[in-house]
């Protein structure tokens, strides 16, 4: 893969202080553009240190140390709108030193830098380069053709950080269809127990009433034989009327009986406490008669 120089490939100037503008734009851009950007540095470091060298000075004098890279951006887009205001535009080589030669002492070195990093890294400046068939100067006129390099450069980072992109949405996707069948099992596995709570208190009370209605106690002794409060025994009792009367009102067999019919319907090997079945004997196992 071809490397994009550092001057034609950093975040949109509207970027905050460290952070990309569009998540497109977290990938590993350095990888991409390693090569060209060694160059293109040496190449602008030259070219600073010639334009600085009669007023090395006033340059330190002039800069500005507490300016940040959006106060840079905003700058930049004042200065030169042309060039860095509207739609990106591919920017001509070695833009670096033009700049500092045009607005000398305005801004650091490194400041420039990582501004211009983040700008020729945005989503939005490779779509440019791929699009465009110049560069532009500060001035916003042609200055020189855009190499095919540079531009096939640009569409392979494209395609690596839309793949990315996608491999991402595929995984949270992935991860919320899964966060939603845990929390589906999870519900399940609640209302079955909730299900099978309410209907083993339906059961007791059910068997309270029975046991109640066959018993020749006090209630008082019953209560107290069942470990309840004779207040708390009425409440379970009532209750337990009730849902026998529903059952009759719904022509439905009484709770107890339904219960003790769904337990018979079960095979006989399944009820719990139930012997096997006994295995009918083969042929050559019979008794034989006494022998003579």
């Amino acid at each position: 893969m071809t490397a994009i120089p550092t001057d034609a490939l950093p975040d949109q100037f509207d970027a905050p202080t460290g952070a990309d503008v569009n998540p497109d734009t977290r990938t590993n851009t350095a990888a991409v553009t390693a090569a060209v950007t060694a160059a293109d540095t040496a190449a602008d470091t030259a070219a600073d240190s010639n334009a600085a060298a009669p007023h090395d000075g006033s340059a330190a004098t002039g800069a500005a140390p507490a300016m940040t890279p959006a106060a840079c951006a905003l700058q930049l887009k004042q200065l030169f709108p042309a060039l860095f205001a509207g739609m990106a535009k591919p920017l001509k080589l070695r833009i670096q030193a033009d700049i500092q030669a045009r607005a000398p002492g305005l801004f650091t070195k490194q400041l420039l830098s990582v501004v211009l990093r983040r700008y020729t890294g945005s989503h939005s400046y490779l779509v440019a380069l791929t699009q465009a068939t110049h560069r532009f100067d500060l001035d916003g006129a042609p200055a020189g053709e855009l190499s095919p390099e540079h531009k096939q450069a640009a569409i392979d980072e494209l395609l690596l950080r839309r793949t990315a992109q996608r491999e991402a949405h595929r995984s949270q996707r992935q991860t919320q269809s899964d966060q939603q069948k845990d929390t589906q099992r999870i519900s399940q596995r609640d209302e079955a127990a909730s299900r099978a709570l309410e209907q083993q208190k339906r059961y007791n009370r059910a068997t309270l009433l029975r046991d109640f209605e066959n018993t020749t106690l006090t209630p008082a002794n019953f209560s107290a034989l069942k470990g309840l409060t004779v207040e708390a025994m009425g409440g379970y009792l009532a209750t337990a009327r009730e849902e026998a009367l529903a059952l009759r009102v719904a022509g439905q067999p009484e709770f107890l009986r339904e219960t003790a019919q769904q337990r018979t319907d079960q095979p006989a090997h399944e009820q719990r406490g139930a012997r096997p079945l006994p295995q009918p004997r083969r042929p050559h196992q019979a008794s034989r008669g006494p022998r003579r």
